[in-house]
């Protein structure tokens, strides 16, 4: 049965330049070939070698030379594998709208063919790139129907993917529980499967998890473990991503000289191999670390770039986490306009953002706001634990507290008392680890 090119690879296909292809070229995708030659294997596996290399550029070339003939010989094996790379290309360089796109292009081309396996890669790239965008119900549609293929096939490796997937969805959204035992399902999932790499990428969320959760000798295990590990199997991007996760521990924490001299080592491993957003975090961790030795203006130089970069990628929540951060920079230099402008920005993101990113705008703007006038900040902290602070006990408790200093402020100690009370009723909720 002939079927028809979807029509998101026929505009991934103008994209590459085929609009002038003749016509009986392109229909000649409609017939396609068995299985790739000898020729064409050669040319995935010289793809995935230059992908473990994150040689991202290359690979883009690459499937840009060679998709054409690709749509022309109708080699749809051939054409799955090409478009999944160029998804996997977009993706490790930072552009995560365009991953989103390619991946959503892999599935609608293999969908129901004999290349189920790149497929299934699709549905877990898509997945995280919509995560990483801020769609959090289109990840966790993805990451769902992922998770069902593989528990009916067996498959551990990917149903590893689907629960760190979903883990992650989870852990931006607030809901540490289910992102600590989704994280560590993952983990037991690649020991059995055997494949120690890829354990390391839910082990450093779950380090994440004991982190949010002030569990910090928890968290510290869980990221030396993966930067020793990922020291000794050479995996540079992970080790990066350990040692950024340690400077952030010992930035809250430990020595925040020695919590910079990690950020700039992650910072430096992530820009050489091409992770865009690795790079990001990092310099982004670096700035707040300036900030604390008051270093405001360089802290705000250092933002100002990587919120052009999250800007450029379209990554929504990472270029709220740098606004809020970039806020507080302006806040501490004194640049109150600047700001309340920037708070507002990145409290306007809504909930794209994570749950601790948006109240801490919101705190912020409420500072700034408070320069020159204390019912507005009180209005906007109101607010704010109205529609963020919401089931998440650690924020309700920090907010309150923060909108009674500022009630106190006011001279308005009743209604101090009463957001105290609040507060004291939301700690009762909370194990003594979450109170600080």
């Amino acid at each position: 049965m002939r079927r028809r090119a979807p029509i998101a690879v026929v505009a991934l296909a103008v994209l590459l330049n085929l609009a002038n292809t003749p016509a009986q070229e392109r229909r000649s995708t409609l017939n396609p070939k068995p299985p790739s030659s000898a020729d064409a294997r050669e040319l995935s596996a010289r793809i995935d070698t230059l992908l473990i290399a994150r040689q991202a550029d290359s690979v883009q070339a690459i499937v840009a030379r060679s998709l054409p003939d690709a749509f022309a010989e109708g080699d749809s094996a051939l054409v799955s594998a090409l478009l999944l790379a160029r998804a996997q290309a977009n993706q490790m360089g930072g552009r995560m709208r365009e991953a989103r796109e390619a991946f959503a292009a892999v599935r609608e081309w293999a969908e129901g063919s004999r290349d189920s396996a790149r497929w299934m890669d699709a549905l877990g790239g898509g997945a995280y790139s919509a995560g990483v965008l801020g769609m959090r119900d289109e990840s966790v549609a993805l990451n769902t129907r992922l998770l069902e293929i593989a528990l009916a096939t067996d498959d551990l490796i990917r149903e590893a993917r689907a629960r760190t997937g979903r883990a992650y969805v989870a852990m931006v959204g607030g809901d540490l529980a289910s992102a600590r035992a989704g994280y560590a399902r993952s983990i037991r999932l690649y020991r059995m499967a055997g494949d120690g790499r890829a354990e390391l990428v839910p082990l450093v969320g779950l380090g994440r998890v004991y982190s949010s959760l002030g569990q910090i000798d928890s968290a510290r295990a869980c990221f030396k473990r993966v930067w020793l590990s990922a020291t000794e199997m050479g995996q540079q991007v992970e080790a990066a991503h350990a040692l950024n996760n340690l400077g952030t521990l010992e930035h809250r924490y430990g020595d925040l000289m020695l919590a910079m001299q990690y950020y700039q080592t992650a910072f430096e491993i992530h820009r050489a191999q091409g992770e865009t957003m690795g790079a990001m975090t990092a310099a982004s961790n670096l700035a707040l670390a300036h900030q604390a030795c008051g270093r405001y203006d360089k802290a705000a130089e250092i933002l100002q770039e990587q919120l052009a970069v999250c800007e450029d990628a379209g990554t929504r929540p990472q270029a709220g986490l740098v606004l809020k951060n970039l806020g507080f920079a302006y806040a501490s230099a004194r640049r109150i306009q600047s700001a309340n402008a920037t708070f507002r920005r990145a409290a306007a993101m809504g909930d794209t953002l994570d749950v601790q990113v948006r109240i801490d705008a919101l705190w912020g703007l409420a500072d700034a706001l408070a320069v020159d006038s204390l019912d507005a900040a009180i209005e906007v902290l109101r607010t704010g634990i109205e529609t963020i602070g919401q089931g998440d006990l650690t924020l309700d408790l920090k907010s309150r507290l923060t909108l009674a200093r500022l009630l106190l402020d006011r001279q308005d100690g009743e209604d101090a008392i009463i957001e105290i009370r609040r507060a004291l009723s939301a700690s009762e909720g909370l194990p003594p680890d979450r109170m600080g």
